[in-house]
This record gives C-alpha cells, sequence and structure tokens, in this order.
C-alpha cells in the first residue's frame, strides 16, 4: 500500500517535469561518491576556522565523525566550549562549566543528521515523504525545491542543483538552523563542501576549513595548536579522545 502510493506521487511529480524528491536525494548521495564510498570510511576529522562577521569574533571549530559517534567543539574568542555529539547515535550537549546532558528536542534531531559523513547517507523510501515545491536559484545555480517530511524530526527544506545534484542548502526550521554549501571538492573517494556558512538564529557562522583527514588513528592527530586556548589534554578531554584513539563511547 505505502509502495503503491509512492508510486502514485513520484509518477504526479514526473508529470509536473520534475525528478521525485526521492530520487533527488538518492542523486546526490550518489555523486558524492555513493554509499559504497562512505562504508569506506572509518572516520573524518575537519578543523575550521570559524568567523562570526555579525559579530566581530572569530573562532575554530573541529569535528570528529566516527560513525555512529560524532562530537563537534566550537570555541570562539575567549568564551567556554560549546560541544554536542553523539554515542552510540544518542545525542547530548556539553557547555562549560555544566555536565554532558542528553538531547531530546529538535537539534538532537538535527545532530543526528549531520553527525553523518552525509546528512543524506541513511535516507531512504521508509525515511519519509518528499515533495519537489518548485524551482529556486542559489548563487545563479537552479535548484530543485525539496520539502522533506522525516517520520522522526521536524520537517526540512533543501535544495539541490539541478545541474550537478549536489545540496546547496538545508533548513531546519525547528532547529532554527539554515546550512549553505558550495565548493565540493573530492576527498577519499567522496566529495565535501568546502565552503559552509550556518545561520543559527542570531548567530551567523563562516567556516574556513584548515584540513579534511580522514582514515586517520585518532590519537596522533593533536589539535592543541589549533585551540589556543586549551592544552591537548584539556582538548582530549573535551572531544572524548581515549588514549587508543578511539571517540569515548565508541569501543566494544
Amino acid at each position: 500500500m505505502i509502495a503503491a502510493l509512492f508510486a502514485i506521487l513520484e509518477s504526479a511529480v514526473a508529470d509536473n517535469g520534475h525528478p521525485s524528491g526521492h530520487a533527488i536525494i538518492q542523486r546526490f548521495v550518489d555523486v558524492c561518491g555513493g554509499r559504497e564510498a562512505y562504508a569506506n570510511i572509518r572516520n573524518r576529522v575537519i578543523v575550521a576556522k570559524v568567523d562570526l562577521p555579525d559579530h566581530g569574533m572569530e573562532g575554530e571549530l573541529v569535528e570528529f565523525f566516527c560513525p555512529p559517534d560524532y562530537r563537534r567543539v566550537i570555541v570562539v574568542d575567549d568564551y567556554d566550549p560549546i560541544v554536542i555529539g553523539l554515542t552510540g547515535g544518542n545525542p547530548w550537549r556539553w557547555i562549560s562549566p555544566g555536565e554532558r546532558s542528553a538531547m531530546d528536542d529538535a537539534l538532537a534531531t538535527d545532530t543526528k543528521r549531520h553527525g553523518q559523513l552525509n546528512p543524506f547517507l541513511d535516507w531512504t523510501r521508509e525515511s519519509g515523504e518528499t515533495n519537489v515545491t518548485g524551482d529556486s536559484t542559489i548563487d545563479e545555480d537552479a535548484c530543485y525545491r525539496v520539502e522533506i517530511l522525516p517520520v522522526e524530526g521536524s520537517p526540512l527544506l533543501a535544495f539541490f542543483s539541478k545541474k550537478t545534484g549536489l545540496l546547496r542548502r538545508i533548513d531546519d526550521r525547528a532547529a532554527n538552523m539554515f546550512r549553505y554549501y558550495d565548493d565540493y571538492q573530492m576527498e577519499g573517494g567522496v566529495l565535501i563542501p568546502r565552503n559552509v556558512r550556518i545561520d543559527a538564529g542570531m548567530m551567523g557562522l563562516d567556516l574556513d576549513f584548515v584540513s579534511i583527514d580522514q582514515n586517520i588513528d585518532l590519537k596522533d592527530f593533536g589539535v592543541g595548536d589549533l585551540f589556543q586556548t586549551f592544552s591537548q589534554e584539556r582538548i582530549d578531554a573535551i572531544l572524548g579522545v581515549t588514549p587508543n584513539g578511539s571517540l569515548r563511547g565508541s569501543e566494544k
């Protein structure tokens, strides 16, 4: 019954001259390298300089992807770090000097999606419904505008380039997170955007990527030189890097 309904919906969309939303999402994953290429990536570490132009502040960001675990730490000027993560797929946040706390709000769903190596890597027909609601233009790039209604989580609005198939923007109004992507480059068999802007409410962040490393021994990756505010040991403790190089909570 559900499969038949999807077939009817997709046919109706095709009659309007657009591919289905599911097909657009699948094309994006395939263009970026495909699920087989992502399966070969054990981990990813991104280091980026952070610019907050609306507030005249600068900072640094480090992201550790080690599916199903993830850590994102942001340090801005002299403020305490903000850390968001996944342990065993369960989202949590840590804001100094408090304790780590579980998340079950819209930001939790946002973290689950963007804690993946690709935000739509886990998307299937069973994940929810999609509707192609029209066309948009982002930086002179004609895009499909796709409304995404996940079974779990809040609605999303995503914009995919008609020409390249790449994701250019994704809006999560419930989490108040709006992400813009450009300048995709091949890294280890998959495409990764190196020009990223995140609008989060009153705060806009421009990310200037310093490095992207994949399939590395995490214990050999030092971030002390990047985070001048903290010692190497302190940063490792915040990120949850264990002595054997695993992300805390990922040990079998």
